[in-house]
């Protein structure tokens, strides 16, 4: 909430000082607070380097995933880093939250195993999500799939993690 996620990622020396329960903290931190990590840090490459140390360590295969995505961060190459495996949770997403101001998409894309910084946690699967947390630069056939139209005009920021 303080915004000293910079601070924090400089203070670590290496992916050896965090253990696997404070990456399994962070990464409930950032599945309930993703957006405005992102939104604090306004600097996707160093929020990849935080994501690539913090996060608990993905070991499964290459995944087909989903987003529901805003019109203008995907046409301004501002893809999120949070998908799911589950094609109706990201509709629900393409069509509400993110297609406020714009027209909402919903992507799909391969997600080779490398990409893919950490899968589900139980608490992702509690809420239904199934959140995937990759780095959409390493994204291959991104496909936009159905477009839906602006649900809503607000001075709130579309989700952006």
């Amino acid at each position: 909430e303080k915004s000293e996620w910079i601070p924090f990622l400089q203070s670590l020396d290496s992916s050896e000082s965090l253990t696997p329960e404070l990456k399994r903290a962070f990464h409930m931190i950032w599945i309930e607070r993703g957006k405005l990590i992102r939104e604090q840090l306004h600097n996707d490459k160093t929020l990849t380097q935080l994501l690539a140390l913090c996060m608990p360590e993905y070991q499964g295969p290459s995944l087909i995933v989903f987003r529901g995505e805003n019109e203008h961060r995907f046409n301004s190459g501002e893809i999120g880093f949070c998908w799911t495996e589950k094609r109706e949770i990201a509709e629900k997403f393409a069509r509400g939250l993110n297609a406020c101001n714009g027209q909402g998409l919903l992507l799909q894309a391969y997600a080779p195993s490398d990409a893919i910084f950490s899968g589900p946690n139980d608490h992702s699967r509690n809420l239904n999500e199934h959140e995937v947390t990759l780095d959409p630069r390493f994204l291959k056939d991104i496909q936009i799939i159905t477009t839906y139209p602006k649900s809503h005009n607000s001075n709130f920021t579309p989700l952006l993690r």
